[in-house]
């Protein structure tokens, strides 16, 4: 992808989704741009790289994902580009939180992380839309 098929108005739209906001108002103040940059970026085009940069640095997301709508992957010593679509991350991360909560187990940052990329990459691998729940419970009792 060049930065010529990269649209403003799509990175907006991530953000926008993410934050659960609307306006151009509440993104400037979420990206620190004045509402009237926010449109005349929205018309140009001009992607604010400098803001966008701090934006996935202060919430942790993916840069790729933020530009893209890519997820960038670091599995083994293997770094892959995956085009998909953020919700089914987020509702699988949400079944794994869900199930560590009903089972009662606790399970570090690292290995949260760890079980949402095996289980994504199995939806992945078999074209599933999402993961049963007793799959789920079984991976996160092997990661204990």
């Amino acid at each position: 992808m060049n930065k010529s098929e990269l649209k403003i108005r799509d990175i907006f739209d991530r953000i926008r989704e993410r934050e659960g906001v609307q306006s151009d108002s509440d993104l400037g103040d979420i990206l620190h741009i004045s509402p009237r940059n926010i449109v005349d970026r929205k018309q140009r085009n001009s992607i604010p790289w400098d803001e966008l940069y701090q934006y996935s640095q202060v919430k942790n997301i993916s840069f790729d994902w933020l530009i893209k709508g890519q997820t960038v992957i670091l599995e083994g010593d293997t770094l892959y580009t995956l085009p998909t679509n953020q919700d089914i991350i987020y509702t699988l991360a949400a079944q794994i939180y869900q199930t560590i909560n009903d089972e009662q187990r606790i399970l570090s940052t690292e290995k949260f992380q760890r079980i949402l990329q095996l289980l994504h990459r199995e939806m992945i691998d078999h074209k599933l839309n999402q993961v049963p729940t007793a799959k789920i419970r079984e991976i996160i009792h092997l990661a204990e």
